[in-house]
């Protein structure tokens, strides 16, 4: 049955990211269940994204409440939703403005035109000699924009102080990075290069933009990933956690001196700002704040690694994490990380792997310790190079 939908599918659709050969159709809380009413346990939360979990009752009750109201209107009208989800995203970032968009891609071409704005009308660079420094492996190199706007781009090794430095100019208006990268597996700065560079850009009189549209609103343990290191930029970009796990949502937040800049034409910023989604959006916050997702995630996050650490198996070559956002860096001669994966999936957990030889592990933020254990046992066995177990073994929390 499960052969034979995913052929459907791939007979009508292009070619997908879906990897492994399960078929999901309900989501409650942390799990999920496939057409043949197998469940697993979420380790991959839509990317590291989706907090809140499966149908979180906070969130749902608002989108049922707003969908029976109203759920779009134009973007010459005001609404009655807007005002406090804004405020209340710049509240927790300690922003000043902000503006909702439907993707990170979109939000990430926000904050380039801001920025650019910024460089000609507060720091006087003509048009065409504008540079934005950018990281290598970034998010925002896979945006449409960017790519096709790449002559005013720069881009630095991740992590790199000393590239960063020679690369700023006096054409320099922003430096544009992610506080923590995954595109092929958690990749963690150097201890103090957030703070590092935010002194640069301050000395330079250059904007910092962070890209926290996986690692901000809880997944790293704090609020924003850069609050580690104390670090406030300019401006900051946030992903679908926003959406509350129930549709795209992100935004770009940043200082009044910023964000003033954009003037939206036409419907530009019309649906990220809908009425449906800035109720989702201010509903999601308050349950990040509310049920304090943040501070669970340092803390589950703490748990986990400490458990994983303790496996003794010699096909782990290393563990990261921050928060609950874990990469497990497997032996290369030992098997590849998705057949890992695949393992993992019939013993009832659901994982990804961003590369050949990395499992990214990112359960929901609402995720319980006794469910963390369950998944333990099995992550234990499969990584110590033992069979699979049943992939539904009867465990009641």
């Amino acid at each position: 049955m499960m052969k034979d939908w995913i052929q459907h599918e791939a007979k009508w659709s292009v070619q997908t990211d879906a990897d492994l050969p399960v078929v999901l159709n309900r989501g409650q809380g942390v799990w999920l269940w496939d057409i043949e009413g197998r469940r697993y346990l979420d380790m991959n939360s839509a990317c590291a994204t989706l907090n809140y979990g499966y149908c979180h009752p906070k969130i749902l009750g608002a989108l049922l409440g707003q969908a029976g109201r109203l759920s779009l209107c134009s973007h010459t009208f005001h609404h009655d939703q807007l005002s406090s989800c804004l405020e209340m995203l710049c509240l927790m970032t300690g922003m000043d403005k902000a503006v909702l968009m439907t993707s990170t891609v979109e939000a990430m071409e926000a904050a380039v035109k801001a920025v650019r704005l910024w460089g000609c009308q507060r720091k006087g660079i003509q048009d065409d000699q504008i540079e934005i420094i950018t990281t290598k492996r970034d998010f925002q190199g896979r945006s449409f924009g960017l790519t096709n706007c790449s002559s005013g781009f720069r881009n630095v090794p991740f992590g790199d102080y000393g590239a960063l430095r020679k690369a700023i100019t006096p054409h320099t208006c922003a430096v544009l990075t992610e506080s923590i990268q995954d595109k092929a597996g958690l990749t963690l700065p150097p201890k103090g290069w957030l703070a590092e560079i935010s002194t640069l850009c301050k000395e330079n009189n250059v904007l910092l933009i962070l890209d926290e549209g996986q690692s901000g609103l809880g997944r790293s343990g704090k609020i924003l990933a850069c609050r580690d290191e104390n670090v406030q930029p300019d401006g900051v970009i946030l992903g679908q956690a926003l959406g509350g796990g129930f549709l795209s949502t992100s935004a770009f937040a940043g200082r009044h001196d910023l964000l003033s800049l954009l003037k939206p034409t036409g419907c530009e910023f019309s649906f990220g700002g809908s009425p449906f989604a800035a109720a989702i959006g201010l509903a999601s916050l308050q349950a990040l704040k509310e049920e304090n997702l943040a501070e669970r995630s340092a803390e589950l996050g703490e748990y986990f690694l400490n458990r994983l650490r303790h496996i003794d198996s010699p096909y782990i070559h290393d563990i990261r994490s921050q928060g609950l956002w874990i990469s497990i860096e497997i032996e290369p001669t030992w098997r590849t990380a998705q057949s890992l994966c695949e393992q993992f999936m019939y013993m009832g957990i659901l994982a990804s792997a961003p590369s050949e030889t990395v499992v990214c592990l990112a359960p929901p933020l609402v995720i319980t310790h006794e469910e963390l254990d369950w998944a333990l046992v099995r992550l234990y066995q499969a990584l110590q190079g033992g069979g699979t177990l049943p992939i539904q073994v009867p465990l009641v929390f």
